[in-house]
């Protein structure tokens, strides 16, 4: 018979990696959870991990394994929260991506944390393809990303616009034309976020759709350390105009008019289509919405405007 035990061992190995890892956290012996494992697979007539000398290697089967046991596993945490701790805080996960999280993330965190009654919310920032991933595997509960998510099992709900512009030091001889032309973008150096960026895929796609060769000569996660790399005159960069509105006002970024070309997209609300929504995550997501609609008034969104009738 499996328990619950086993799926908790289980999902401990898969994170950590390691049996003997997954002992010392748990403080339960390695030959147990080996049994525990053993126990799973024998049961099912499945194969969890190749075993190598000083490492595992989850199986695909063992990867299928997971998504089911994080699901049990989910709807027991869930059944617990609802039946069990009426008087205890309820932690929930909300991830965003990195321009997100570097312009009203947080923000949102602490006037939406205001209004939910015993709710410790966490915040987790990272690129798309990660806040992807950990939804998908229940790491989250809710995301807002400004990426495409690929999965058909996430949910995508636009609530926020945004802008994206091309930006130059003053030092760059863009910085004196009144008009740049998609053509001169041709072997420009760029200074890019990394792969798994929401904003580089966005702006990657565009150069290979029109056929422009460029060049990326940094690339990184920081804004900031791009921003600065751009104030240094190193190379372009294509940014979220929230994430300029200091270097604007001081005269240290310039932003590229470029003739018949502005990117715009949306900042989408994001969870797993199979989520077990309970009152407390049902609540977030509402205030979330609720906040996307006051959002309108942030002064970001005038700059939007502003560049968007350049």
């Amino acid at each position: 018979m499996i328990t619950i035990k086993h799926l908790r061992i289980f999902m401990e190995v898969c994170r950590t990696e390691s049996m003997s890892r997954a002992a010392s956290s748990l403080f339960i012996s390695q030959p147990t959870i080996s049994q525990k494992i053993s126990d799973i697979e024998e049961y099912y007539h499945i194969k969890l991990f190749e075993r190598f000398s000083k490492s595992l290697k989850i199986t695909e089967e063992g990867k299928d394994f997971y998504q089911y046991a994080r699901r049990v596993l989910d709807e027991m945490d869930r059944l617990d929260a609802t039946f069990l701790r009426h008087d205890e805080i309820v932690h929930l996960r909300l991830g965003a991506t990195m321009t997100v999280g570097s312009s009203f993330f947080p923000h949102l965190i602490k006037e939406v944390g205001k209004k939910l009654e015993k709710v410790n919310l966490t915040g987790y920032v990272d690129n798309t393809s990660s806040i992807e991933a950990k939804l998908l595997n229940n790491e989250l509960d809710l995301g807002i990303v400004e990426g495409i998510i690929t999965s058909p099992n996430i949910v995508s709900e636009p609530i926020i616009s945004d802008c994206l512009v091309l930006i130059c030091g003053n030092a760059h001889p863009f910085a004196k034309m009144p008009v740049v032309h998609k053509e001169d973008l041709a072997n420009q150096s760029f200074i890019m976020r990394e792969l798994g960026s929401g904003t580089r895929s966005m702006f990657s796609l565009f150069m290979e759709t029109q056929r422009i060769p460029y060049r990326i000569s940094w690339e990184c996660h920081s804004w900031d350390a791009i921003k600065q790399a751009v104030i240094a005159n190193l190379g372009l960069a294509i940014i979220s105009v929230r994430l300029i509105e200091k270097e604007l006002d001081n005269g240290q970024i310039h932003i590229i008019d470029m003739e018949d070309c502005m990117w715009r997209r949306m900042f989408s609300l994001c969870y797993h289509k199979n989520k077990s929504w309970s009152d407390p995550l049902k609540n977030l997501r509402q205030e979330i919405r609720n906040y996307a609609q006051s959002e309108k008034v942030c002064p970001a969104n005038e700059l939007i405007k502003h560049v968007l009738d350049i």
